[in-house]
């Protein structure tokens, strides 16, 4: 009984500790905790599990190991944790190319399916959602629907509301991914419900935001997104602001949604550059100039004075330029023998028209004219390459059936472009030098 006291108490401090340091001393009175329980198998299989989502990482032997050992002392209960943990890191590794550890989580994934249907509702419950993430991941998503169904139908039954939110959030996506916009509005009300009635965190204000875009509702759908960044991986990664790159969840997500993240993003909304941990880097007018120009390829210093200037021979505003970004600590500034080189950064309109190809109707209202709207020939530039992508983008979505809303106003004054849309009523005019609205 003290032992279960002792882990209501470090759970509960997990639950609310806010930093590092923090998390350092309380890792250590859970392993001091650990050792303590081991003459009680049920209390130190509970006290490991709750070691293990202290760990970085997600240590996969301590998983796999507590797994078997839960199994072997016939509680396939305390089993759960030690699975959504083998789960985290086996869709990291298929992430990095290896799925030897994902189909062998699979295979125990229905044993333990198997062993829950014997009068275990919890086991049952978070096997299905396991096996549902282990299938989109592997995008099958018809089969990963069925089984996250198979997860809410357990979980709902027995009034156990954390898997069953967490299979509602994957199967919106799945959902999504699949177009069955009726069926995820449906999922949305029921989550919206749940959490006003029981005074809940909301959670899911991003896949509001994924069903809106997909309706076409984009200028709503991004103010969703915004909002919901504060507290969504995913919401985060929408938008091409940096990210966890080891988010388990967030890589089964945005493999089902087709979105694939950047760790250095250059915001022309923000005027900042975000490197991998979330730091923003305020930018100066000169500053930006600069850094799209270095987007644009590597440079010697004439030839990035010739991009911003206009004049090859500020050199040396060039070299005090690039050396005042750097005492900032920008990184991925570097040198390779003469030139300068921008390592790894992408824009963030390139990654909403990136965005745009799982989400289609993300690109109704891009405003392309409106975000770079500053005088300069770089500037010109990046809305000429922008508009190109978007073009190709639509002509993609045409070609595979999809007519995104309106479409023909990326480019209104390309005829060969809106006879491909379809519109080869308003080639004629064009071509005589009316402009077509």
């Amino acid at each position: 009984v003290r032992i279960l006291a002792r882990r209501v108490e470090l759970a509960a401090r997990n639950a609310g500790q806010k930093g590092d340091g923090e998390s350092v001393g309380l890792l250590r009175e859970v392993q001091a905790l650990l050792r303590e329980a081991e003459p009680w198998v049920g209390q130190h299989l509970a006290v490991e599990s709750m070691l293990i989502s202290l760990l970085p990482g997600r240590e996969q032997v301590v998983a796999k190991t507590g797994f078997y050992r839960a199994l072997d002392a016939g509680l396939p209960q305390r089993a759960i944790p030690f699975l959504m943990a083998w789960l985290e890191g086996a869709v990291l590794k298929a992430r990095d190319g290896h799925f030897d550890e994902l189909h062998d989580l699979e295979a125990w994934i229905d044993h333990l399916i198997r062993v829950g249907s014997h009068g275990m509702p919890i086991v049952t419950a978070y096997s299905w959602l396991a096996k549902g993430a282990v299938l989109a991941y592997r995008q099958k998503l018809l089969d990963a629907a069925s089984a996250l169904h198979q997860a809410r139908v357990w979980a709902a039954d027995y009034r156990m509301f954390s898997p069953w939110y967490s299979a509602t959030q994957l199967l919106c996506e799945v959902l999504l991914a699949r177009g069955d916009l009726k069926e995820t509005e449906v999922l949305l009300h029921e989550m919206d419900a749940h959490v006003t009635s029981h005074n809940l965190s909301s959670e899911h204000e991003v896949h509001w935001a994924l069903w809106l875009m997909h309706r076409g509702k984009t200028a709503e759908a991004w103010k969703r997104l915004q909002k919901a960044s504060q507290g969504s991986a995913l919401a985060k990664a929408l938008q091409g602001k940096p990210v966890d790159q080891d988010d388990a969840w967030l890589a089964i997500s945005l493999r089902v949604l087709g979105v694939h993240p950047y760790p250095r993003i250059v915001s022309l909304h923000d005027q900042a550059l975000y490197a991998e941990n979330g730091y923003r880097h305020a930018l100066s007018d000169q500053e930006m100039l600069y850094i799209l120009a270095l987007l644009q390829g590597p440079a010697t210093a004439e030839e990035l004075a010739e991009r911003v200037y206009e004049d090859a021979d500020k050199v040396q505003a060039v070299h005090t330029t690039m050396f005042r970004l750097r005492q900032k600590g920008v990184p991925g500034l570097l040198t390779r023998g003469r030139k300068y080189v921008l390592e790894g950064y992408r824009l963030d309109v390139v990654l909403r028209i990136e965005a745009a190809r799982s989400l289609p109707y993300l690109l109704e209202d891009l405003g392309l004219d409106t975000v770079l709207c500053k005088d300069h020939p770089l500037y010109e530039h990046f809305r000429e390459t922008l508009r190109a992508m978007a073009k190709a983008l639509a002509l993609e979505w045409v070609r595979r059936g999809v007519l995104l809303p309106n479409a023909h106003l990326i480019d209104p004054e390309d005829p060969h472009y809106l006879e491909a849309l379809g519109r080869p009523e308003v080639a004629h005019p064009l071509e005589e030098g009316s402009r077509w609205h």
